[in-house]
Order: structure tokens, then sequence, then C-alpha cells
């Protein structure tokens, strides 16, 4: 099992055996952020903000197999892959567009190009995830202090690929706006839940906090998790343990889920932005 993270600075990527830490770095775009790992973990997609395109890794060999241009002139921050590795969804910073791209190897002549532009109708886009059943997506809007929830089920026609519903993140104990957001995998019990990052990722003294998502009832729950930086969060497949990366302290902290109590922190070698787990 390892740690893929992106380092924004560096352009590179740093891939860290767990529980580790030993590193390898490859070189992809100017600036990435986000990174999303398709479901059998073969490849992992990094979208690259200066450059405006995403990159294709094989996780096989650690090296960049081709580079997917997007449309929308702005910068894509981060991505998420449904679970049935068909589509990359990629939200842009600046805008109020999803990208969504074709990565079913199937699809000869869409494969590895933008099949569909989604207008969320709110910008600030910090973040995506799609939850494990492949049913809907979040979107983390910064500034604007809300989630967007994006109906992915094809059946829904009227609905599909639109935004179906705002969590509003104002609540108590939270400072800022959300900026990270991650699902946790399906439990036996058939159940999952989310985890938001609010607080300022670029003012290093304001707290930032972990809260939970109901993802039955679309609602913010529970008490805060305290943490040092975010903004994002990956778990092992048994959400026993959440991993946190903290940007500017060039570290990575483990929490753990049930008690919600920080247990370690991995150093990195450089700005970790986004983080994902593989499992072979």
């Amino acid at each position: 099992m390892f740690a893929i993270t992106s380092n924004s600075d560096a352009d590179n990527i740093s891939i860290i055996d767990i529980p580790g830490p030993s590193f390898e770095t490859v070189d992809v775009g100017d600036y990435p952020r986000g990174i999303a790992i398709t479901p059998n973990g073969d490849f992992a997609y990094v979208a690259n903000a200066h450059s405006i395109d995403v990159s294709v890794i094989d996780l096989a060999t650690n090296n960049v197999l081709t580079t997917i241009n997007l449309n929308v002139a702005d910068e894509p921050q981060f991505l998420a892959i449904t679970p049935d590795g068909a589509f990359v969804y990629v939200v842009h910073r600046y805008t109020s567009y999803v990208s969504v791209i074709d990565a079913d190897p199937a699809n000869t002549l869409t494969y590895h190009t933008v099949v569909a532009e989604i207008d969320l109708g709110t910008a600030d886009a910090q973040n995506i995830d799609i939850s494990p059943d492949g049913r809907f997506a979040y979107v983390a809007h910064g500034r604007f202090l809300e989630i967007s929830v994006i109906d992915l089920n094809p059946a829904h026609v009227d609905d599909y690929n639109t935004v179906i519903k705002h969590i509003s993140t104002v609540v108590q104990g939270a400072t800022g706006g959300p900026n990270g957001i991650t699902f946790a995998p399906i439990q036996p019990d058939g159940s999952f839940f989310a985890y938001v990052v609010i607080g300022q990722q670029r003012n290093p003294f304001e707290k930032r906090h972990l809260f939970r998502i109901n993802t039955g009832s679309h609602s913010i729950e529970g008490d805060p998790i305290p943490i040092r930086a975010g903004p994002r969060v990956a778990f092992l497949p048994d959400a026993s343990y959440a991993y946190v990366t903290n940007g500017e302290y060039h570290s990575v902290t483990v929490i753990d889920v049930q008690t919600g109590v920080a247990v370690g922190t991995i150093a990195t070698p450089d700005w970790p932005f986004d983080i994902q787990i593989v499992q072979r």
C-alpha cells in the first residue's frame, strides 16, 4: 500500500510507502494540484493548474503516459473518478465549471478527451469527490461557504450531471470556508460518510477543522476535529485512519477516525497538497 501526494512548488508527485516513509518522485505538468486514482489502482490522474491540463501516470512504471488538455481556460484544482472508472470529473478554481473526461479505453474516439462541461453556478471550487456508490459528487466552494451536490445517476434524466442541493458550511466551530472534501470507503453495513476540511488554507494562523458529513441527509454533523493544515484527506480502505496533508508544514498527519485524535505525522520532502491512498 502507498500514498501519493502532489507537490505544487516542485512540479512533481511523491509516492510514499505505508507505513513508510520512503519516497519516489515523478515530474508532471506545471503546478500540480489534485490527484485521482483509478479504481483498479493502475493509473493516477494529476491536475496541473498552471499548464491547464491533466497528466496520466502509469503506476506500474511511474511514467507519464499522456497529457490531456482542458477546454476551460481556468486552473484545474481537483479531480475525482467515478467508481466504475468511466469518467474523471475536474473542477476549475475561478470559474463555475467542471470538466468531464472520458476514462474508458473502450471508447476509442473519446478516450482521454473532455466529453462534457457542467456549470455549477458557483465558483471558487476548491475540491471534488465522488461517493463510493457513484450516485453523487460533492464540490467544496471555499469563499462561498457551501458544498454543491451533483447527481451522477444517469437514470435521473432531468438531474444527471446537475446540482441538486447546496450544503451550508456555516456551522459552529467552523472558521473560513470548505477547501477539502473526501468520502470514506463503504463499510460492511453499506454505510459511508465524508469529511470536509473547513478553514482558510492560505492563512497558517487560522484554525482548521475536519467536519463529518451525513451523506444520507447531506448535512454536517458531530464535533469538529482540529487539524494543522489540510486541505486534503485520504482514508485507509477500512476507514480506520485518515491521512491529512499539511502543505506549509511539509508533512502528513495521521488521524484515528474512531477517536478523532492525531496519532502520528509523516514528514514529506516538499509542500504536499493532495493525497491519495493506493492498495495493490
